[in-house]
């Protein structure tokens, strides 16, 4: 978990990176368009494209009375809908409970696999893919299926590679509507065919996936550039790693490139008295 620390937002020439994609999750919430933006992205654009536009957020912590008072209190004090930031199981099993006021007097910003700024939240794995979400995370994301249009912006589906069902969408197939943006049909990841084969995709039909070619406004990331501190995080991080550390982050290496079988006699090496998880 503390590798995450080293994905939280950077910053670039003093400037945090938040670009017009995250501005526009940010107003959506605020304007009320959306009943909730839901990412699994462990960083925290959004949350400063939303501190940015000063609107009014709150971070649950799962604490009923800690939370019940906060949002009683931000909601009186302001006209604009309170947007309530879900990250982590004690924070879903809250939000459960607010559900009936999604859209009303509430919105969600829900971080489906947690937050670089509370690294114990985060879930996201190979293993916890093809293995599903977690049950409090599966509570939310059915109930927003179900009532809901969902949008897809910015998502390439590779999540799904593993587990077609990752997310849900099979699952709630006769009650999901999906509108889905895919910037180039010819690079469409497997997990999203496989979703296509499943889903109703009939032009008519008041269910099912609906794809769509485009982009979103503003400036494609490089993924060869990175921010410019990005390198030193990471070598600090690695200045203090231990001998088991670096055990479980090269067994976990290992593993996600499926070499754990032929690499047995290095993995005995390392002190492991088996080459299997």
């Amino acid at each position: 978990m503390r590798l995450l620390r080293a994905f939280g937002t950077q910053k670039n020439d003093d400037q945090w990176v938040v670009n017009e994609v995250h501005e526009w999750a940010a107003t959506c919430l605020m304007d009320r368009s959306v009943s909730a933006v839901v990412t699994t992205n462990f960083d925290d654009c959004i949350e400063k494209a939303l501190c940015n536009a000063q609107a009014n957020t709150y971070l649950l912590t799962g604490n009923p009375h800690i939370d019940g008072v906060e949002i009683t209190n931000r909601t009186q004090k302001s006209s604009g809908k309170l947007i309530l930031i879900v990250n982590g199981p004690e924070a879903c099993r809250f939000a459960q409970t607010l559900l009936p006021q999604l859209g009303k007097s509430v919105s969600l910003l829900f971080k489906l696999h947690g937050s670089c700024y509370v690294p114990e939240t985060c879930i996201d794995t190979r293993l916890q893919r093809q293995q599903g979400l977690p049950s409090y995370a599966i509570d939310i994301l059915d109930t927003l299926l179900v009532r809901s249009v969902f949008f897809v912006a910015c998502f390439s589906g590779s999540d799904l590679n593993d587990n077609t069902d990752y997310l849900r969408m099979v699952h709630n197939k006769r009650d999901v509507r999906l509108v889905w943006l895919q910037t180039d049909f010819d690079k469409i990841e497997r997990g999203l065919r496989g979703l296509c084969d499943s889903l109703q995709t009939d032009s008519h039909a008041s269910e099912g996936l609906c794809l769509l070619h485009g982009s979103m406004r503003g400036a494609q990331i490089n993924w060869d550039e990175e921010p410019s501190d990005f390198t030193e995080v990471i070598v600090d991080w690695c200045k203090g790693l231990g001998s088991h550390w670096c055990k479980l982050t090269v067994l976990d290496l290992i593993a996600l490139c499926g070499g754990t079988e032929s690499q047995s006699s290095a993995l005995e090496t390392l002190g492991f008295s088996s080459s299997k998880r």
